[in-house]
């Protein structure tokens, strides 16, 4: 089993290039690189970690209530937080704690753009590469117990200041932002010994020594930071709500719609099938009915076996008695034949012979190539014929009689 992790910062698909990681089972790293999706490896599972300003952080105080009604107190409380309208947002609870006052619960809230969910589930999913879960790189970030704690990437960076709270950094201003971060402090917060700093390998540092001055901070720097070793099973799945996706990695996702028209479609045809077969069915003992009704009637003192073929035979009696052609007489069979042969008829019969009823034609060798489809009209007609061919095969005897 592998687990591919993707990186994705705010810049993605703009910038379609993203770091990765493929691992085994026990977290072995298979592969790693930087690359756009058609280059990325297959996996059995995919997380996401959005990284950068695409998520906000947040605590709100709440007054005690019912769980049915925290997602209505919680945008309440973000609307003075928060520039964009919190209907236009995706609210993930990640923790709670009760405040001072045992009537305030505090909450913290993960807070991702709506929009910005939707463009990124649907670009994956574009690719085959639907995630089994969406995380957030400010919870994922490694935390200190001795001070704040900074972990920087190329474009980017983290300022993780305790379990429940954290912040995109801007890399360009560091100082400045450091500076303001710990401006903020007020009440019973308590400013940080130190601001330790995890740097991605293959990063440059910053110039520490000039941000403790500026901070007035002891500045230290500890293990680097390797983005993807902090994914933790208890992290904040942002993948809930309306984004929530079951059997993401399933082959028929984006086909159950489609499956179930077919399949709705299929059992109308079906009863369809089965009501035209009744039908018919009923019908036929109709027919049969009907018709051992009138041999009955015309014939009440004999004893009825099939009566279609014994009203046939009676009928062929009484035409034979008013000089008629009967239908198994040799002429008859004869215009039946030749209407099966069609063209083929033309200089096609060789041979005729005809006794009590039976018709055996030999044909020519140009209408024996053709005597095959010859026999197969006249079963379809409701005919029983019957194919011998001569050792040749330029000699062909059909045996024709009324079923």
């Amino acid at each position: 089993m592998t687990r591919l992790i993707l990186s994705i910062d705010e810049h993605w698909p703009s910038k379609p290039e993203c770091s990765w990681v493929l691992l085994e089972g026990d977290n072995k790293v298979i592969s790693e690189g930087n690359s756009s999706a058609h280059h990325w490896p297959t996996a059995t599972t995919h997380d996401v970690v959005l990284v950068g300003s695409q998520c906000l952080w947040l605590e709100v105080a709440l007054p005690k209530a019912s769980k049915r009604d925290t997602p209505r107190l919680i945008k309440y409380a973000l609307e003075d937080k928060l520039i964009q309208d919190p209907e236009t947002q995706h609210l993930t609870v990640t923790h709670r704690r009760t405040a001072d006052d045992e009537d305030i619960n505090i909450v913290g809230v993960l807070v991702v753009g709506r929009e910005r969910m939707r463009q990124v589930l649907n670009l994956l999913s574009a690719v085959g590469r639907n995630p089994d879960r969406i995380l957030s790189e400010l919870q994922t970030a490694p935390l200190s117990s001795e001070g704040w704690q900074v972990s920087l990437s190329k474009n980017h960076g983290v300022l993780r200041m305790d379990s429940h709270k954290s912040i995109s950094v801007d890399v360009a201003v560091m100082e400045e932002f450091l500076e303001a971060q710990l401006a903020t402090i007020m009440g019973n917060e308590r400013r940080p010994n130190e601001v330790l700093f995890s740097v991605t390998p293959g990063v440059q540092d910053p110039d520490f020594q000039s941000i403790a001055k500026q901070v007035g901070v002891k500045v230290t720097k500890t293990k680097p930071y390797i983005w993807w070793k902090f994914l933790r099973d208890k992290t904040s799945n942002l993948l809930h709500g309306e984004f929530e996706l079951k059997n993401s990695n399933s082959i028929f996702t984006g086909f159950k719609a489609p499956l179930l028209i077919t399949l709705v479609f299929l059992s109308i045809w079906g009863f369809a099938i089965l009501f035209e077969v009744a039908w018919l069915s009923y019908q036929q003992k109709t027919l049969n009915s009907r018709i051992e009704q009138i041999y009955q009637n015309q014939f009440p003192n004999s004893v009825m076996v099939a009566p279609a073929s014994q009203i046939n035979q009676h009928l062929n009696v009484e035409r034979s008695k008013l000089g008629y052609l009967r239908d198994d007489d040799a002429l008859a069979l004869l215009a039946k034949l030749i209407e099966a042969m069609g063209a083929n008829a033309a200089n096609g019969i060789l041979e005729v012979n005809y006794n009590e009823g039976l018709l055996d034609v030999t044909l020519t060798e140009p209408a024996s190539t053709k005597a095959e489809q010859i026999v197969s009209l006249l079963s379809s007609r409701g005919h029983a014929a019957q194919l011998e061919r001569s050792e040749n095969l330029a000699r062909i005897t059909l045996h024709l009689e009324t079923q």
